[in-house]
């Protein structure tokens, strides 16, 4: 009878264990439960990420944000011979020149921003005793003064509440990029001794802005000038690669230092400071500038030879090192050897 009643006691304390571990179950599943939300919540907070800034492609580099201009080799100024002093006109209408007019990223808005935020000096163009050429960095411009250039004003009538006019006020429009037309470029060429080579230097970057009025053309004005290698630490900021032209990692300074655009020459140092359309018709504008770049490469190789041949000069002019004749003397050792060998 015992053996029979020590069973039914295990089965009933097993089956009441069973039930007490599913009725925790049941309860720590139930939606309600304090546990179930807290793990819930617990859970949640590790599935969600931190919501990231999104990014507009695949791959967006930021490579060039603090980037800055590399330097020039130094040159010394008592081995430089100034030839030439020239200003070119980069049309943004040619195609080759298209980087420098890319929307959100064109030259001009590059200058804007920079005259903005205090790294960019802009210098007014206007010549004066000081500053006969307008171009010699020496009156400065505020970004207000800057934009009163370059932004239309339209008078606009002001009126009361019984809608009579009572004063007239002006109000500027935005500016509108697609106004810059072309760049003007002030460089300067000379020849480094030390190194024996011609160098090509940007020295300042104008924008030239298109007048228009009536739908007639009236030409470009000078906007204002900047000093370049002010300019370049902007410049070097912005990314203008394009593989459809075999442009990988280049910048806009890359453009100008490398001389990757398309510019005419307008004026070049003379003795009167004549622009080339000041001493030549329309017509004939295009020939001189050629004829100003043929002078400019005639120098070149001009000065190239006189390298060459300056060094080569100088090696035929060095004293040729005569032969260290061999000597008769022996060594000691060597008479103590010779000397056993006779006997």
């Amino acid at each position: 009878m015992k053996k029979i009643i020590l069973p039914i006691v295990a089965l009933a304390l097993c089956g009441g264990s069973l039930n007490s571990w599913a009725q925790s179950s049941a309860a720590a599943a139930a939606p309600g439960s304090a546990a179930n939300a807290g793990s819930a919540a617990n859970a949640t907070s590790q599935a969600a990420p931190a919501e990231d800034t999104p990014v507009d492609g695949y791959f967006n580099t930021t490579a060039f944000e603090n980037a800055t201009p590399f330097n020039y080799p130094t040159v010394d100024k008592n081995n430089v011979r100034l030839y030439k002093r020239v200003w070119r006109d980069i049309d943004l209408a040619d195609p080759q020149n298209q980087s420098f007019a890319m929307p959100g990223s064109s030259l001009i808005e590059v200058i804007l921003a920079g005259i903005k935020s205090g790294s960019l000096t802009a210098y007014d163009p206007i010549p004066t005793t000081e500053n006969p050429s307008g171009d010699g960095f020496k009156t400065k411009m505020t970004y207000d003064q800057l934009l009163s250039k370059l932004a239309d004003s339209v008078l606009v009538p002001k009126f009361d509440a019984q809608g009579n006019q009572i004063s007239e006020q002006m109000v500027r429009n935005d500016f509108d990029p697609t106004k810059i037309t072309k760049f003007r470029i002030k460089e300067d060429i000379f020849y480094d001794k030390q190194r024996a080579r011609t160098e090509t230097r940007i020295v300042g970057v104008a924008p030239l802005m298109n007048l228009e009025m009536g739908g007639q053309n009236y030409g470009t004005a000078t906007v204002c000038w900047l000093y370049f290698p002010q300019l370049r630490s902007s410049l070097v900021k912005v990314d203008v690669s394009d593989p459809d032209r075999n442009m990988l990692d280049m910048s806009m300074d890359d453009l100008f230092v490398q001389r990757k655009f398309a510019g005419s020459i307008v004026k070049e140092s003379n003795a009167l400071g004549q622009v080339i359309k000041d001493f030549t018709h329309d017509e004939n504008k295009d020939r001189e500038a050629m004829l100003a770049e043929q002078r400019i490469q005639a120098y070149k190789n001009k000065i190239w030879q006189y390298g060459t041949n300056n060094s080569n000069s100088k090696k035929a002019a060095a004293p040729e090192k005569k032969p260290v004749a061999a000597t008769s003397k022996t060594s000691a050792p060597e008479k103590n050897s010779i000397a056993k060998a006779d006997k």
